[in-house]
């Protein structure tokens, strides 16, 4: 088990010693939260990751375990050996943003004008100054980390839908256990259709004008890589 550390905002996962169940969730003040989910009494702290925008990540958290989550809830069905791997992914994808930003020199400085500089070193190797509001500032890190939260939070859904777990009944607003989400299958004929059919016009194509071949053998793999997912 990792140790415990003791963040002030952080995302963390709790096990609830009776049950066996597991919670993510995330907070601001971790050391009055631990005392409202009694942890060291009813319930065991297993990891915690301080991070800022906690909250984002504890949504992509949740993503990657919501065919196993209790309804209503922030609670899982999941043991410790599938949900740590998931946390030593959130210390990775933190340090990889920390990583992305190494060849900025300095903070963010204020001119006595008014705006915000740094200097930054560009993909082609050349430095230079970078200027901006504090506003716009502002705005690129929220997109940039929404942004990262979207993507892994559609990446994970794709992959536990290939797992067992809650998924809804065909015809009905129930859901039920079942080995994965039974609407996968439907959604892959569809998909197959649909490029069937474009890949027969692309043929089509392709024998009256030799330029389409070239277009053809990009639009292969692709197809390949969708129905793959």
């Amino acid at each position: 088990m990792t140790a415990l550390t003791t963040p002030k905002e952080c995302v963390y996962l709790i096990r609830d010693n009776e049950s066996g169940l597991h919670k993510i969730g995330m907070t601001t003040n971790w050391a009055r939260r631990s005392r409202e989910l009694q942890v060291g009494g009813s319930t065991t702290a297993v990891r915690t990751v301080p991070c800022s925008d906690a909250l984002k990540w504890e949504k992509v958290l949740h993503a990657q375990f919501r065919h196993k989550r209790l309804p209503q809830s922030e609670w899982f069905r999941i043991t410790e050996d599938e949900a740590l791997p998931k946390m030593q992914w959130l210390v990775q994808q933190l340090a990889s943003a920390r990583e992305q930003s190494r060849f900025v020199v300095g903070s963010w400085k204020r001119a006595q004008a008014g705006h915000y500089y740094r200097r930054r070193k560009s993909s082609s190797g050349h430095w230079y100054t970078e200027t901006k509001t504090w506003g716009q500032i502002e705005e690129d890190r929220q997109r940039y980390l929404l942004g990262r939260a979207v993507a892994a939070e559609r990446q994970v859904a794709k992959q536990a839908r290939q797992e067992p777990g809650y998924w809804p009944v065909q015809g009905s607003d129930d859901v039920q256990w079942q080995d994965k989400d039974p609407r996968l299958a439907i959604e892959r004929r569809k998909a197959g259709l649909l490029l069937g059919g474009m890949g027969a016009l692309l043929l089509i194509l392709a024998s009256t004008n030799p330029a389409w071949w070239l277009l053809l053998l990009i639009a292969v793999p692709f197809a390949a890589g969708v129905l793959s997912d």
